[in-house]
Parts: C-alpha cells; sequence; structure tokens
C-alpha cells in the first residue's frame, strides 16, 4: 500500500469503493485498539 493511500483512477468504482470502506474499517479498528 502506498503511503498516501491513493489508488490509481483506473481502477473500477466499486473496487475503489470496497477498499475505502475496508481502510475505513481498519483506521476505527487501531483507533478502538488504541483507546482500549
Amino acid at each position: 500500500m502506498s503511503e498516501d493511500g491513493v489508488l490509481p483512477e483506473y481502477l473500477p468504482p466499486l473496487i475503489k469503493i470496497s477498499y475505502d470502506m475496508g481502510r475505513y474499517y481498519y483506521m476505527a479498528h487501531e483507533n478502538h485498539v488504541k483507546l482500549m
């Protein structure tokens, strides 16, 4: 994964949406772990 998390523009929108949602879930999970 690139550091800025930017995906190439030519990827299908569905893949980009799935990637963005997965990344958001992962960051939320990481934050939750840090808070515990």
